[in-house]
């Protein structure tokens, strides 16, 4: 055999075998990465209200993202940080209809629309050893749209803004999908509102008394019955993971999730900054 075609047959052998090889170390797909068979966000039965979409910022399927605007130099996972965008999520899928969801594409900054990954909520952080995966049904935003919201807080907006721990951008958000709201710092007024005009209540907490945290939090009052408060927590927990804070039964799990406090302890729950969020009109 001479030399010329011993040539050939060791270039065909690296067409067939060595390419196929280096395929297979390809970028895996973003989608594939995302396991969400431990999912603990899930549809709710609250009372008064019926079937309703909760989100846990704490549910593995993105507890570990990174969740920080691009200067911070610590690494905020969601599960510690995404109350917020997991809050105002629940708000927002509860009161549109899931087809007007991806409605977010068109307000996004990023090319691409809406895009996540296993490791972050926006490009900044993202590791590059995958692709990311973009956001293009209304099923897909129903399912991750607390990280849709958690990416436009955290610069994925016209303005690239940057609001990962605060309510800043609630208000540009609430409008883009045609909501009105009204703004408080009192929880008997959003109570009354949820009561009687079936709106929802975006709400931050904190104090001395306020079970849900020893900082900030953001919940969702969710229905109102009687004297009994219904709310949704970003925080999936059961009873004995709340904080012995307040009054003795201040709270009461109903499950992990949902979580019930009478109207006569509204003062003691610490709410400071509440967007109380009305209905579309039909």
């Amino acid at each position: 055999m001479n030399k010329r075609v011993v040539a050939w047959l060791l270039l065909a052998c690296l067409i067939i075998g060595v390419v196929p090889a280096r395929a297979s170390f390809s970028k895996p797909r973003a989608r594939d990465m995302i396991d969400s068979s431990k999912s603990i966000s899930r549809m709710i039965d609250v009372p008064g209200r019926g079937e309703m979409h909760y989100y846990a910022q704490n549910d593995p399927t993105w507890a570990l993202m990174t969740y920080r605007f691009p200067h911070q130099t610590n690494e905020p996972r969601f599960s510690g940080a995404g109350c917020i965008p997991t809050a105002v999520a629940m708000c927002i899928a509860n009161l549109v209809p899931a087809e007007r969801l991806p409605l977010m594409h068109q307000y996004t900054w990023q090319l691409g629309g809406v895009q996540i990954c296993p490791c972050s909520m926006n490009r900044f952080d993202c590791d590059n050893t995958h692709y990311r995966f973009q956001l293009r049904t209304a099923q897909e935003f129903q399912q991750f749209f607390c990280l849709a919201v958690g990416s436009y807080f955290s610069g994925n907006n016209p303005s690239q803004a940057y609001a990962a721990g605060s309510f800043y951008l609630v208000p540009d958000l609430l409008k883009k999908y045609g909501l009105s709201y009204k703004e408080t710092d009192n929880l008997r007024t959003a109570i009354t509102e949820v009561q009687r005009k079936g709106a929802l209540a975006v709400a931050l907490v904190a104090g001395e008394d306020c079970p849900f945290t020893t900082g900030s939090h953001a919940l969702v009052l969710a229905s109102v019955e009687g004297n009994t408060c219904y709310f949704l927590d970003s925080f999936h927990r059961k009873q004995d993971e709340y904080y012995r804070r307040g009054p003795a039964g201040m709270i009461e799990v109903v499950e992990p999730g949902l979580v019930t406090m009478h109207r006569k302890w509204a003062d003691r729950l610490g709410a400071y900054q509440i967007y109380i969020v009305y209905p579309p009109a039909k």
